[in-house]
Parts: structure tokens; sequence; C-alpha cells
């Protein structure tokens, strides 16, 4: 019953190691409806994907980070300059 859901969530999927994924994750639902353990196997792909998000997340986190220092630096950059260009330029009709 789980591995025909898992197989019909391969075959709507287009991405290639998804799908691999998907067939080892089937296969264990398989064993463990075969077995009769299949509330174990089902935990152990759920900490198969916990995993996954939680490496996905790190790895998103690490990428979002360096854009966020950059487009914080281009903020406060944008708030000095429209500080200082007025200033130059009363500097300048003064003198």
């Amino acid at each position: 019953m789980f591995g025909d859901l898992i197989w019909k969530l391969e075959t709507t999927c287009f991405c290639h190691t998804f799908s691999t994924l998907l067939k080892k994750r089937k296969q264990m639902v398989r064993v463990g409806e075969e077995s009769g353990y299949l509330d174990t196997m089902l935990a152990k792909v759920g900490e198969i994907y916990d995993k996954e998000v939680q490496a996905n997340v790190k790895r998103l986190l690490t990428l979002l980070e360096p854009v966020l220092i950059v487009g914080l630096g281009i903020l406060v950059a944008g708030i000095i300059i429209s500080i200082i260009v007025p200033i130059l330029a009363a500097n300048e009709l003064v003198i």
C-alpha cells in the first residue's frame, strides 16, 4: 500500500536523483511490509528525510549568508552616500 504510494510519487517526479532516492525508500517500505516491521521502516525513512532536510537547510543558509551581508553593505553604503552628498553640496554653495 505505502510502496504503491511512493511508486506513484516516483512516476510523477522529473528529477533523476530524487527518483533514485524514492526507489530506495520504496524498497525500504516494501521490506517493512513484507517483514511486518512497517512502523520501524517508516521511522527510518522519516529519519532519513529529516537528515536530508537539515542538510539542505544548512546548505541554503550557508549560501544565503554572504548574499545578505553584501545586500546590507549596499544598503548601508546607499544611506551613507545619501547623507554625505547633500553635505558636500551645501559645502560647495558656501565656498
